[in-house]
């Protein structure tokens, strides 16, 4: 078998592995380089980047469509735009397209962490500056939620809207 021939067997290999990552979910580029480079270890990385452009132009692999699904899946399980970023980061996320994703109204935000603390804590929520208020506020952090949307929160507590 000629070297053009085992190149392009293992350009298809590649193509057809990449092709069963992306079925079962949205990967970005970065994950799927890595992913195949795991499986494919002494492919010629200028095959791989060759194979994942080729999936870009037909339109397979998108940051941004990754980035989307990603924001939208995490933001509907409670969790806040910082948590969010950070891992857009480590998937490979070019940060420009992270924070146009994230661009959602703040207000949402805020219902969002209201959502999650009710589901956590119950209802109503504890008075500020109780212990009980200091755990919601640590369970906020950790889900990557702003001082601001906390303090929004606390303010619309007072409000009698939450």
């Amino acid at each position: 078998m000629s070297t053009d021939d085992q190149t392009r067997k293992i350009a298809v290999s590649l193509r057809r592995r990449a092709m069963d990552y992306l079925a079962r979910r949205e990967h970005s580029v970065s994950e799927l380089r890595r992913k195949l480079s795991e499986k494919f270890p002494e492919t010629d990385t200028q095959l791989l980047e060759s194979v994942l452009s080729t999936l870009q132009d037909d339109g397979l692999l998108s940051d941004q469509r990754f980035a989307e699904s990603y924001v939208r899946a995490r933001f509907n399980k409670g969790y806040g735009p910082q948590y969010i970023f950070s891992h857009l980061k480590n998937a490979g996320v070019p940060d420009d397209i992270s924070s146009q994703e994230l661009s959602i109204d703040e207000n949402e935000w805020v219902t969002n962490l209201q959502k999650a603390v009710c589901k956590r804590f119950g209802s109503p929520l504890p008075q500020p500056g109780t212990l009980a208020w200091a755990k919601l506020e640590r369970f906020a952090q950790a889900r990557g939620f702003r001082g601001s949307h906390l303090q929004k929160l606390r303010y619309q507590r007072f409000e009698g809207e939450v």
